[in-house]
């Protein structure tokens, strides 16, 4: 059985639309990068990052990832949540790039 590249990155689309979090296309802008670095203070951005994109919905899910363990987990946990504008996550990079090219095809 031959399995195609295509159906690999349609596969790995699906998964990751269907797992905890936003989808990698309509998580809201939330900046990160030279900000207050204080945990509680990325929480807060993240939150009314979520809320004012409509996803209200997700801040206790996020809340309770995002402290369930430690800062290095925060920072992870964030990143399913929003995106910075300078931050690519490198294990979405290829999704990314695939969700990018299929929007160009129509």
């Amino acid at each position: 059985m031959n399995i195609s590249k295509e159906d690999i990155f349609v596969a790995l689309d699906k998964k990751l639309r269907s797992a905890y979090g936003i989808p990698i296309d309509k998580r809201p802008i939330c900046e990160l990068i030279g900000k207050d670095g204080n945990a509680y203070a990325i929480m807060g951005r993240v939150s009314r990052a979520l809320k004012k994109a409509g996803f209200k919905h997700k801040i206790d899910e996020y809340i309770r990832r995002a402290t369930s363990s430690d800062y290095n987990n925060l920072l992870c946990v964030t990143l399913d949540y929003v995106r910075d504008r300078y931050i690519i996550d490198p294990k979405y990079a290829i999704a990314i790039d695939y969700l990018n090219e299929t929007k160009e095809k129509g």
